[in-house]
């Protein structure tokens, strides 16, 4: 119950949380965050309500990431079959323009005018860097089996290889499609980070039909890819919706909208109690404070933790130090305190209890 309960605060408690870095609740503001107290047995009934319906969800999304599975094993059955036909094959050294960038400290980029692939850095202003329209990206290091195709001149740098056609006879879009099927890992011979080289790009074989053949190619394969993006719009958009669902059940459940048979007047009846016992408990302690304070004595609880053990000059329960000093409405500072003494002080434990006392106290 607390758990689903603590997964619906992410709002308000980014509300009270502070930090120019990055935000943090401190256990001060945390401990002041509303909790709506059900009693325990309309608890459990939310609860299992919230994890039936939870179940129900997880399967769809279940079946929803086996059919985007599905989607990915069929993209790559497609480009089989395109690339499975009876064709002349050369090698990529014959028709392609494997450029590979070279990193500087000079940075020169043109004001911007081209965008920049990679992560290594801009290369140096020199034309015979600058890649082409229509090209192939493939990551030389690292991510090395996702090409990316684009329509626009760009600078290559450090981490990548920019793919260029001979254009009378390959088709940009052609060669693209033929590196989605090409799996490059089987090129990589590194032992720790994936990585490719210039001459094992050029030793790849591939298939040459007629720029006519290529076009019909390209059309029935981007006919398929289409479909499939689709679907994958779809299966992403469900996938949203289901997070979405998830937090309008749990906020349904602590608005008392989600199980029929809990009510406010349960809810009151149980914090009415809870005040009731509060009220008797604080009585009953401002008895026993009284019974401790005594005339012309100096007071515990308005003395420092080294204070109170420098009196004591013998272990004390920690949590009875802590009642006893000045510290009693603030555990943050309580702590705060242990710390800054910890050089004074030393620990003891007995079953499960801990004790402090000032060092060599009882030598």
């Amino acid at each position: 119950y607390v758990y689903y309960y603590f997964k619906t605060l992410k709002e308000l408690a980014e509300e009270v949380a502070s930090g120019t870095t990055f935000l943090e609740l401190s256990a001060t503001k945390f401990s002041k965050l509303p909790f709506p107290l059900a009693p325990l047995e309309e608890q459990e009934k939310m609860v299992l309500k919230i994890e039936e319906l939870f179940s129900y969800l997880d399967n769809l999304d279940k079946d929803l990431n086996i059919f985007t599975s599905q989607l990915e094993k069929y993209k790559l059955s497609v480009l089989k079959n395109a690339f499975s036909g009876d064709w002349k094959y050369v090698k990529w050294k014959e028709v392609l323009n494997i450029k590979n960038g070279k990193h500087y400290k000079t940075v020169l980029n043109k004001n911007g005018k081209y965008p920049i692939y990679g992560s290594a850095g801009i290369i140096n202003y020199a034309d015979e860097y600058l890649c082409d329209e229509n090209t192939i990206i493939i990551g030389r290091k690292g991510t090395i089996n996702k090409p990316i195709f684009v329509k626009e001149k760009f600078w290559n740098i450090d981490t990548a290889f920019g793919l260029e056609t001979d254009k009378s006879v390959l088709k940009p879009k052609f060669l693209y499609y033929f590196t989605l099927k090409f799996n490059f890992l089987e090129l990589n011979q590194a032992t720790t980070i994936p990585s490719l080289t210039k001459k094992s790009l050029e030793e790849i074989r591939m298939p040459i039909p007629s720029l006519d053949i290529q076009d019909r190619m390209i059309e029935k394969i981007e006919k398929h890819f289409s479909n499939i993006n689709n679907f994958q719009k779809i299966i992403k958009n469900s996938l949203h919706q289901s997070n979405s669902l998830r937090y309008k059940i749990l906020d349904n459940a602590f608005k008392g909208k989600l199980v029929d048979n809990i009510t406010n007047e349960n809810a009151k009846d149980l914090l009415a109690q809870i005040q009731l016992e509060k009220l008797e408990y604080l009585k009953q302690e401002k008895k026993v404070q009284n019974k401790r304070v005594k005339k012309g004595k100096i007071m515990l609880n308005s003395l420092s933790i080294l204070e109170i053990l420098e009196k004591k000059k013998k272990s004390i329960l920690v949590k009875d130090l802590w009642k006893k000093s000045k510290y009693k409405d603030d555990i943050e500072a309580f702590y705060a305190e242990l710390k800054s003494i910890e050089d004074k002080i030393e620990t003891e434990n007995k079953n499960r209890d801990s004790f402090i006392r000032i060092k060599n106290a009882n030598k």
